[in-house]
């Protein structure tokens, strides 16, 4: 390989039959200049040639290369691409699931692999010449994405970095800092999506029962059209038992398909925010009989389907409902999940790419992980389920769905969808298609194992000054000048709010308050009142000043007044209107003839109560003429208490920003020293423990391996403890009772929850995010399995087989860090043991790597 630019541009060039855009051209010379790039383009925009291009350059150089993804489903598609491209003998895997020739000149791995190699000192690093690392705005991942960030800051800056991320607002930013901590870095920003995305809007006329479609934006701007014909349709009655609502509705999911398949617009990938959903989703299209393939077609999906079923047992077919679900894939339509086994997800992904599927229905792990471009996308609704609620898209996560509508070299147009929903307005779906921010925040945060790795190679001092070299202290330095200015402005507010109250005559900054006059005493006082009456009434935080028209009583006592304001409102007033007791400022006499029903009588009669509130020496606003000097006290108060809140929120966020970092790192080297795992920033053998445990329960998994508690039980016993440790319950409904073999298998899952509860106390006094509470829930799935069981025997109703196979994967990840960690041999033969036990059947093919030539990779081979 000829190690000249152009050569090399124009072979890669050749080899796509593509012409180079100006964003991958610019690309092309800040790599050739020795720069590390960060390139900051839209979906499907050619970023990967220019990894590709630095790859290459590497390789010729000698040198080797590290390909890091964010997640291991796109490890293992970047690593068959790589494969295709390079030749398999030439490229390598590593993530937590499959170790294939590691010491290949190109090794495709997840990020966390890349950052256990730089802490245990891999002398593969040696000869690294390339870090390519892709979907970089996964650093914002609040539970992954501080890992990004150790990777930049500590990867040999021999290493030059390409960095691949979504469009994002502060690209400049980002390259700025990994030129501080890295290397000289160049941002390539480019805009402009190589396919033109259009946004619709999809409405379903109840009155001609049909299909409506509208383009959301005109112009880049909201498309007023769809305002005035909802609002038209709103005030219209639809036919049939669908009354409410007006004459518009939701379509249904066969009706926007059939929409789409008559507009040319497929095929298509609908996002739905649930599993089950998607699931429900292909039945319903097969109860409506939507079907898309011919004979030759459903043979070709049997063909792939059986490529990637192989290893699963009938049995286990017959369980995953495989025949319902390659029904749907014979009809053209299949659901894409989470909850899937990895076969089944990559059989469709195979069906896909190949043009076999019409319609895809997945959630949005999908958008984040493998290239599954489609012509279009829908998204079916603006907000999804996190947690305790509801949350809105924010304009990244709408951007990175729609991002794959458009085929590059296929598709001259994409096309993004939205759908009419009483809950959602059209504003919202406007917002969300014409931003174009997507600030890449921080979610760097120092962890146990982050402080244990740091005491075993570096000072103190040098610890804390990595810590400041982080983008999340970066960031707030550079706030630290707009705080600032905030913090003046807030103060400045303060001033005028307060020196607004003192002309209003409060002298402290507490509103007064009023004790509500009983109902009774409010009643005599309204029988007392004449026409002509002017009053002030109090009500809420407002005093309202009245001329009374007149008085009447209903059956029972009840007293009803009819009064004016100022600005000529009439009103009939009861108790009830009353907070207190009517002040009688004075008293009037009223326009004759008596006509108090007639409007030029009340009209005439608010201005004699505005001359009187005049002679009396009460000033009426023109923009409230009925609110008093009570009401803008309660204003000024609210002035007040809003400049104290800023203040004070601007305060903390300074404080953040001037070393809340260190103060973490320091909170948590008292934590480790508390439970004995370093004392004077020195590692003790428990300590040491913790340093080869790279899991978020770190610091309790080390607890747990040194106090014993994984001691003197079975392989499969082994495995239900350490599920205690991986697994986290997150339906919304209550988890089932844990099971436990015998009472030495449960005192010792309360072990586990007794020492979390110790860290979580200690972590509370000192301001640190409390870590995850360990759950026991699989404890008795996880024992049957590793005891043998069969999948039909441990997989209950509500877990889906896919959950399942991730987390015993996550059980074998996590024995076999403590099979490399512990001092005890017993511990590693059990820990050895118990993976041994989990890697079979469903778990093991979940697992398997295959390549073009068929040729089927195992954990560990090769």
């Amino acid at each position: 390989m000829i190690n000249d630019p152009i050569a090399t541009e124009s072979n890669l060039l050749r080899e796509r039959g593509v012409t180079a855009d100006d964003f991958q051209m610019r690309s092309f010379v800040a790599i050739d200049s020795g720069s590390s790039v960060l390139v900051a383009a839209p979906t499907s925009s050619g970023k990967t040639l220019v990894a590709e291009y630095a790859i290459e350059k590497t390789l010729a150089a000698g040198k080797t290369v590290v390909y890091t993804t964010p997640i291991k489903a796109l490890s293992n598609q970047k690593f068959k691409d790589l494969c295709n491209w390079l030749g398999k003998e030439k490229v390598g895997l590593l993530t937590g699931d499959n170790a294939i020739r590691p010491n290949a000149q190109v090794v495709v791995m997840t990020t966390e692999v890349l950052r256990n190699m730089i802490y245990t000192g891999s002398s593969a690093l040696e000869s690294l010449g390339l870090v390519v690392l892709d979907e970089v705005h996964f650093l914002q991942d609040p539970y992954r994405g501080p890992v990004w960030e150790e990777v930049i800051m500590q990867v040999p800056q021999s290493a030059r970095l390409v960095c691949l991320s979504a469009t994002v607002s502060n690209a400049q930013e980002l390259a700025g800092w990994i030129g501080e901590v890295h290397s000289e870095c160049e941002a390539i920003i480019e805009t402009t999506r190589p396919v033109e995305l259009h946004d619709h809007f999809l409405v379903f006329d109840k009155r001609h029962r049909r299909v409506q479609e509208f383009r959301t934006l005109r112009n880049g701007e909201r498309n007023f059209e769809v305002e005035r014909y909802l609002g038209k349709m709103s005030e219209q009655r639809s036919r049939g038992p669908q009354r409410r609502g007006g004459a518009v509705g939701r379509p249904r999911r066969n009706e926007v398909i059939t929409h789409l398949d008559e507009s040319d617009r497929l095929p298509a990938i609908f996002f739905v925010f649930s599993r089950q959903g998607c699931d429900d989703a292909v039945q319903s299209c097969l109860d409506h009989n939507v079907h898309f393939l011919d004979g030759r077609e459903k043979s070709r999906v049997e063909q792939i389907v059986e490529q990637h079923i192989e290893e699963i047992s009938e049995a286990d077919l017959a369980l995953l409902n495989y025949e319902k679900w390659l029904d749907g894939l014979k009809c053209g339509i299949a659901s894409h999940h989470a909850g899937m086994v990895t076969p089944f997800k990559e059989a469709v992904e195979d069906c896909f790419t190949a043009g076999l599927l019409k319609v895809v229905f997945a959630t949005e792990t999908l958008a984040m992980g493998v290239n599954l471009p489609a012509r279009s996308v829908v998204v079916e609704q603006l907000s999804r389920f996190r947690g305790e609620g509801h949350v809105v898209l924010t304009p990244g996560e709408y951007t990175q769905l729609t991002g794959r509508a458009g085929r590059r070299g296929i598709d001259s147009t994409g096309h993004a969808y939205s759908l009419w929903s009483p809950y959602e307005s059209f504003s919202q779906l406007t917002q969300l298609a014409q931003s174009n921010e997507f600030v890449l925040e921080s979610a760097f945060r120092p962890t146990y194992n982050m402080a244990a790795n740091l005491m075993a190679r570096a000072q103190r001092d040098e610890a804390l000054t990595l810590l400041e070299k982080s983008f999340a202290q970066y960031r707030a330095n550079g706030h630290v000048v707009r705080l600032k200015k905030e913090l003046e402005k807030g103060q400045a507010s303060l001033k005028t709010a307060q020196v607004e109250l003192q002309r209003l005559g409060v002298v402290d900054n507490k509103p007064a308050t009023d004790k509500k006059t009983s109902s009774s005493d409010v009643s005599t006082s309204l029988q007392q009142l004449r026409p002509g009456a002017v009053i002030a009434r109090l009500h809420g935080s407002e005093t309202q000043y009245l001329l009374v028209l007149g008085t009447t009583s209903r059956r029972g006592g009840e007293r009803r007044v009819r009064v004016v304001t100022p600005r000529g409102k009439v009103m009939m007033l009861t108790v009830n209107d009353f907070d207190a007791g009517p002040e009688v400022l004075s008293a009037l006499e009223l326009p004759k003839p008596y006509a108090p029903n007639r409007r030029e009588y009340q009209r005439t009669a608010a201005k004699l109560l505005k001359q009187q509130l005049t002679e009396l020496g009460i000033l009426i606003e023109v923009r409230h003429p009925d609110r008093d000097l009570r009401a803008e006290r309660m204003k000024a108060h609210r002035r007040v208490e809003t400049a104290e809140g800023r203040i004070s929120t601007v305060r903390e966020q300074m404080a953040v920003a001037e070393g809340g970092l260190a103060r973490s790192l320091v909170a948590i080297e008292e934590i480790m020293e508390i439970f004995e795992c370093a004392a004077s920033w020195q590692l003790s053998p428990r300590g040491e423990i913790l340093q080869g445990i790279f899991h978020e329960m770190d610091l309790l998994a080390a607890l747990c391996v040194d106090g014993a508690v994984f001691d003197d039980v079975s392989p499969p016993e082994l495995a239900g403890l350490i599920s205690v440790l991986t697994y986290e319950h997150r339906s919304r409904l209550e988890p089932p009772a844990p099971w436990f073999p015998n009472q030495t298998s449960k005192q010792k899952a309360e072990q586990i929850l007794r020492y979390s509860g110790k860290i979580r106390h200690e972590e509370n006094k000192r301001g640190l995010p409390e870590s995850r509470v360990p759950d026991p829930t699989i404890f008795g799935q996880v024992h049957g399995w590793a005891s043998g069981h069969e999948l039909s025997e441990v997989l209950d109703d509500d877990t889906p087989a896919g959950d399942f196979v991730r987390n015993i994967r996550q059980v074998i990840d996590l024995v076999g860090q403590l099979a490399d960690t512990t001092h005890s041999q017993t511990l590693k033969n059990n820990a050895i043991e118990a993976g041994r036990l989990l890697d079979r059947g469903l778990v093991s093919a979940a697992a398997r790597i295959q390549d073009s030539d068929g040729d089927d990779w195992r954990l560990d081979d090769h």
